[in-house]
């Protein structure tokens, strides 16, 4: 079995939240292509 690091959940939690936020933020001056790179889906 792998051993499971705790905190991955928790940081993959955090940077969506945070990613989430930014977007907010921007989402009135941003573009789609834009947000799609800071998501990494282009």
């Amino acid at each position: 079995m792998k051993k499971i690091n705790p905190n991955y959940p928790i940081k993959v939690l955090d940077k969506t939240f945070s990613l989430l936020d930014l977007l907010l933020q921007h989402s009135s001056s941003m573009h789609m292509t834009e947000i799609s790179e800071k998501l990494g889906l282009y």
